[in-house]
């Protein structure tokens, strides 16, 4: 990462108290682009991520048991 991208995430950081910027036009691999909160929830899932911010909500993936269906 450049030293200007560094110095803008910091700026970022100290401004708003978080440490990570995500682009919200993430592109799905081939699914085209995250557009819609579900689209979102899909990658996550599919992608092992821990959780992430959406609006003022933390949202953490859901825990599928054995044999549940998705």
């Amino acid at each position: 990462m450049s030293r200007r991208e560094t110095a803008r995430l910091e700026a970022f950081r100290d401004r708003t108290g978080f440490s990570v910027l995500c682009n919200t036009s993430l592109n799905n691999n081939g699914c085209g682009f995250i557009n819609r909160t579900s689209d979102l929830i899909a990658y996550g899932e599919k992608h092992g991520l821990d959780g992430y911010v959406i609006n003022d909500s933390f949202v953490t993936p859901r825990r599928l048991g054995p044999g549940t269906c998705r």
